[in-house]
């Protein structure tokens, strides 16, 4: 199944697994959904396993402004990840 790459610091990631909510709240002046007043834009963080060109596995993150409640998760641009993590070597 393909679902696509990412690119970090000039690196690209084939992603191995679907992006989902990480859940964890973000700090250092990005709102929280539970900080949001009633339509107002909140911030919230995405993550899927990759693979880069020598087979190491990552996990990267995307933070993501949502400023539409009704706009589908496949409508973010996940072209440029956040951050990523080695998984293992």
């Amino acid at each position: 199944m393909d679902f696509g790459t990412t690119q970090f610091k000039g690196k690209e990631y084939t992603l191995t697994s679907d992006a989902d909510f990480t859940g964890r709240l973000l700090d250092g002046g990005y709102t929280n959904y539970h900080e949001a007043e009633n339509g107002e834009d909140y911030d919230f963080e995405m993550s899927a396993k990759a693979k880069d060109q020598e087979g190491n596995e990552y996990m990267v993150y995307w933070i993501f402004t949502c400023d539409d409640v009704e706009r589908e998760l496949d409508s973010y641009d996940y072209d440029n990840a956040h951050r990523v993590e080695l998984i293992s070597e």
